[in-house]
């Protein structure tokens, strides 16, 4: 039950509960039709102590979505014209919800990535926005890590484009696989880059994620034998009075000290990286 109205007093359900359909009753039949149906019954024998009802199904890209179902105590069914009236306002509802799932739809591609499924970038800088002002409101701990792909390009050229593509797809699993169960959030943000958001989470702990991230990858033998695939990830944790912006640079200049380094590795934010990647 999505909402209800009646007259004072009368025997309504509030949104949220269930109403019992029977398997020959007016909702079986608008669930399996097309057109209102009118059904008259006993005294005594209908729900919420009416006799007489008169429904239409709400149908979504041909696919029954729900009903509007009116209900009569008064003696006499409802009127033959009733059936159009019906009939034109669950349309109206198909209309509006097929608008608001288009809406839905439309949101939730702006966000993600097509080919993982994960959260595109401007899913993530709106996330990081976020979390850091809370992080910095509430003086918790925050941090980012960023994950590359050694020599991703190598991947594409020795294997095609489809099977980077499946690379990439098998990593986001993988990396879903040993998140930490919460509110984390796992991106993609550029071709062969990934990033992860941990809210309440120190670099220490982030480091630790990162890791059985790697050993995620060493145990998947299509990645790890079959097409070498290592990564390089930097993590960086939120500094007091930092910004969003700065905390990402420093997760990207740890990410380019794992690779500086040899790659295959996890590199925590340090002071002296900046200084020593101006040089």
């Amino acid at each position: 039950m999505i909402g209800s109205w009646g007259r004072n007093r009368a025997h309504l359900q509030k949104a949220g509960q269930l109403a019992t359909q029977l398997p020959g009753g007016l909702g079986a039949e608008l669930r399996s039709g097309r057109r209102a149906k009118r059904r008259s019954v006993g005294a005594g024998e209908g729900l919420f102590h009416y006799r007489h009802r008169i429904g239409a199904p709400i149908v979504i890209d041909d696919t029954p979505w729900g009903m509007v179902v009116a209900m009569r105590d008064r003696l006499g069914a409802f009127p033959r014209d009733d059936e159009q009236r019906i009939s034109s306002f669950a349309q109206l509802a198909s209309v509006a919800v097929a608008n608001a799932d288009t809406r839905a739809r439309l949101a939730t591609q702006a966000l993600t990535d097509p080919l993982t499924g994960l959260a595109n970038r401007r899913a993530f800088d709106e996330r990081l926005a976020d979390e850091t002002e809370r992080a910095l409101r509430h003086d918790r701990a925050l941090s980012v890590m960023l994950v590359d792909v050694d020599h991703f390009k190598a991947v594409n050229d020795r294997y095609g484009h489809a099977a980077g593509d499946r690379v990439l797809v098998h990593l986001a699993r993988d990396f879903e696989a040993v998140m930490r169960q919460g509110g984390d959030l796992l991106a993609r943000v550029g071709g062969d880059e990934m990033a992860m958001i941990l809210g309440d989470c120190p670099p220490d702990q982030a480091a630790d994620v990162a890791e059985r991230m790697l050993a995620a990858i060493g145990d998947h033998a299509s990645l790890s034998a079959r097409h070498k695939v290592t990564l390089s990830i930097g993590v960086a944790g939120l500094a007091p009075g930092s910004t969003a912006d700065e905390l990402l640079r420093h997760a990207d200049q740890a990410l380019y000290s794992a690779k500086d380094s040899g790659r295959n590795r996890v590199v925590s934010y340090e002071e002296h990286m900046a200084h020593s990647l101006r040089r």
